[in-house]
């Protein structure tokens, strides 16, 4: 008994030491189950046959972890008994706790497994009745200082065992188990040397329940909360694309206005540069139109001879040798109807007055005017100015018998 008792705590050990190994997928519950096979007393003989008798129980547990379980166990039939070539029988049942253990969980839960073998300690009240080992009948002899009894007798019963469940569904199992269960000496009602033992070896079915319902639930709300995590991700997905056009949609509009303020400012800063340009131009234009800006544009345009109308000592008529500056000249202006032409007309130094050369510069001016009008180009775009010899634009004297054609 005191091996028993200490088998009983070496297993609550292990109970708590595999309880942490535990998988999520394993789910507490209720099992119960129903079992008939046969029983064996252990006796004093070689007849194995006459020791067997039939045996029956069934055990309602519960199922804390993937390796224990704490069962109720109610079993119990019939035992035998024989002295000296005599045998009897009596009834018995008992009522013990058995702590069961997983053996293929205490290495790995695994709830679709199969094949599951187990083994069993327990301890509990037994009780005994209907003895036929009597005295007064004539077919039993057994010695004076028996462990005869009758009536019912309760004692202590202590169990071991093992068995091998075999799953066929969540809620169903076939299991085998064998037990040894271990009594008083007065069972079989023969005096021995420790305590009587009923082996017994039985198959049965068990039935769980509570569990595959909470499996089931579980189940459900793992996909409910996987279905509601997947809609939160699509809405926050939707939300994080919906964030994202309005940015990019923000940004382009951002980006074409101020693309469009780059143009306007650029198209406003040429318009200006331009606007600009052209007063210059017309300043400019406007300067060479008057005498002074006409004698400045003069003093540069003089270096190109192709600007340069000569004349002979004391003649202004245009001769026919400067003539294809005439007509380069008209090809200018027709090229450019906004353009006029400045005629700047001055006199040798070196030959006669200044008065006469005065006068002099001036019919040089209207003769080369009436030369382009006669080509066809309106008098409105020819400005004339004349200088006599008071300014002499070239080196040479001869040369300064000029006028000078600026075309702008």
């Amino acid at each position: 008994m005191k091996r028993i008792l200490s088998f009983i705590a070496l297993a609550g050990l292990m109970v708590f030491s595999t309880a942490a190994n535990a998988q999520d997928a394993f789910y507490p519950g209720f099992q119960w189950g129903v079992k008939g096979g046969v029983g064996y007393t252990v006796g004093g003989t070689s007849n194995f046959g006459k020791y067997i008798s039939p045996a029956a129980g069934i055990n309602l547990g519960y199922q804390f972890t993937p390796v224990f379980t704490l069962r109720a166990d109610i079993a119990g039939w019939q035992g035998k008994g024989a002295f000296l070539g005599n045998f009897w029988s009596m009834d018995y049942a008992h009522l013990a706790a058995d702590a069961v253990f997983d053996i293929g969980n205490m290495v790995r839960f695994k709830s679709d497994r199969v094949v599951n073998p187990y083994f069993f300690a327990g301890i509990g009240a037994h009780m005994r009745f209907n003895n036929k080992a009597d005295n007064s009948s004539p077919s039993v002899t057994i010695p004076y200082d028996n462990y005869y009894w009758d009536g019912t007798k309760l004692s202590y019963v202590g169990r071991l065992g093992v068995g091998v469940n075999f799953r066929v569904s969540d809620q169903l199992g076939v299991f085998v188990e064998v037990a040894d269960n271990a009594t008083d000496d007065h069972f079989n009602s023969k005096k021995g040397e420790v305590f009587d033992q009923q082996i017994t070896g039985m198959v049965g079915l068990k039935f769980t329940f509570g569990q595959a319902r909470k499996a089931r639930a579980a189940t459900a709300a793992k996909a409910e909360a996987e279905r509601v995590a997947a809609e939160r991700a699509a809405a926050e997905r939707a939300e994080a694309e919906r964030i994202a056009a309005e940015r990019a949609a923000a940004a382009k509009a951002e980006a074409e206005r101020v693309a469009a303020e780059r143009v306007a400012a650029e198209r406003a800063e040429a318009e200006r540069i331009a606007a600009e340009r052209a007063a210059a131009e017309a300043a400019e234009k406007a300067a060479i139109y008057s005498k002074e800006g006409a004698l400045d544009a003069a003093s540069e345009a003089v270096k190109d001879e192709n600007n340069d109308i000569f004349f002979t000592s004391e003649k202004y008529n245009v001769a026919a040798s400067e003539q294809a500056k005439i007509e380069g000249l008209v090809e200018k202006l027709n090229a450019n109807p906004d353009a006029k032409v400045v005629i700047c007309a001055f006199a040798d130094k070196a030959t006669g007055t200044s008065g006469y050369n005065m006068a002099l510069s001036e019919k040089r001016a209207a003769s080369v005017a009436r030369t382009l009008e006669a080509k066809g180009i309106d008098k409105s775009r020819i400005i004339t100015h004349w200088f006599g010899d008071t300014v002499q634009v070239h080196e040479v004297s001869r040369k300064n018998r000029v006028c000078v054609m600026i075309c702008r």
